[in-house]
């Protein structure tokens, strides 16, 4: 056993097999996720989200609330998956911009939020405007969400 897992840490990365596809499809999303947060800039939705979400009192910055629905489109994930995603993940918590230990937005306010912009129906507006900022960066999501065509990262924005 212990030679077996020496053999496997002293393997190059690309060496290592995926175990499932589910695993190749997580990845893919955490490169996606980074993808994002690195080349798009989310204040652009702030004007929209204050403007649609004047009359409710948030807890917390209505970008996150809205990079945090990102994540659970992207994910495919449920209220409570994304707020264990948005703990528990330093990739989200990176494209959160949130530090280690400082507290993310629970469940129930991703719930109102999101309940919210689809009362009003402006969350398919923004994550529309969202994938056409993505794909001017050529970030390209395939229409299930699966595949990912994302670019190379290299110097700045």
């Amino acid at each position: 056993m212990y030679s077996a897992l020496l053999k496997m840490m002293n393997r190059k990365a690309d060496e290592i097999p995926m175990t499932t596809e589910e695993d190749e499809a997580y990845i893919q999303q955490m490169k996606a996720l980074g993808s994002i947060g690195y080349l798009i800039d989310f204040e652009v939705f702030r004007p929209t989200l204050n403007e649609n979400l004047a009359v409710i009192k948030l807890q917390y910055d209505p970008v996150l609330l809205f990079k945090m629905s990102i994540i659970m489109l992207l994910f495919r994930a449920d209220y409570s998956k994304t707020e264990y995603l948005c703990i528990d993940s330093i990739c989200c918590r990176d494209f959160l911009a949130v530090k280690n230990g400082e507290k993310t937005p629970d469940k129930k306010q991703l719930e109102i939020f999101h309940k919210r912009l689809k009362k009003r129906a402006v969350f398919q507006q923004l994550v529309d405007e969202l994938f056409k900022l993505t794909d001017e960066k050529g970030i390209i999501f395939n229409k299930d969400g699966v595949e990912y065509k994302i670019p190379t990262i290299r110097g700045n924005k």
